[in-house]
């Protein structure tokens, strides 16, 4: 049973064609991952996939960081206050790119300041009553609010 179920995925791929004209993530996601995850289309694929409608429901402290670079979440998936609850605090960074968040003038002594930034809101938390969510600041010069965007 098992063999045919590849057998059945390789003949998905093979109706998909020739990919060499794919030229971003979003070709890729509306001719690949739609027609082999069954979605009508890349927009459908991300609207399904988007975490944002359960992003108002979080109740534990929770920190979404996210960098204005990432070459894989456009910026007009990035959600807003209105989408979040209140125990989220959502931080935007000018650079990072998709979960590096590294910085520094040395490309031998890159700084990462996601690992100090995410101990940071875990021992604030831990500082802090659970009604009341505060923020401490990290290196890289981004300020914590609800929402900051560098």
């Amino acid at each position: 049973m098992k063999k045919l179920g590849k057998i059945e995925e390789y003949r998905k791929l093979e109706r998909i064609g020739n990919l060499s004209a794919i030229k971003s993530f979003w070709e890729f996601d509306e001719y690949v991952t739609a027609r082999l995850f069954n979605f009508n289309s890349a927009g459908d694929y991300y609207q399904q996939a988007s975490c944002r409608p359960y992003l108002k429901r979080i109740s534990t402290p929770t920190l979404i960081l996210h960098a204005k670079n990432d070459p894989l979440v456009c910026r007009n998936a990035i959600p807003n206050e209105k989408h979040l609850s209140p125990a989220v605090s959502m931080e935007i960074s000018n650079s990072g790119g998709h979960v590096g968040f590294v910085t520094g003038n040395n490309p031998f002594q890159p700084f990462y300041w996601l690992e100090e930034r995410i101990p940071a809101f875990l021992t604030q938390q831990l500082k802090t009553d659970k009604q009341t969510v505060t923020h401490t600041p990290c290196k890289n010069n981004t300020q914590h609010n609800k929402i900051h965007i560098a």
